[in-house]
């Protein structure tokens, strides 16, 4: 958590090097369409919205 205090949103990442973020990026690549299927399906679980199209802004400024 980030405290007044911390300039860290979580203690105990200082032993994470780079190739981990690179693991963990290819696990997330791996599993894109599972992990988007099972957000939908929570998302649309937990309100009543009926979506059928979303528009995500990839763009940079």
């Amino acid at each position: 958590m980030l405290t007044a205090d911390s300039d860290r949103l979580a203690e105990g990442l200082d032993d994470i090097q780079l190739h981990h973020y690179y693991h963990a990026l290819d696990f997330l690549a791996e599993h894109k369409d599972l992990i988007e299927q099972q957000l939908y399906g929570r998302l649309t679980d937990l309100t009543t919205l009926d979506l059928d199209l979303v528009f995500y802004d990839t763009t940079s400024t």
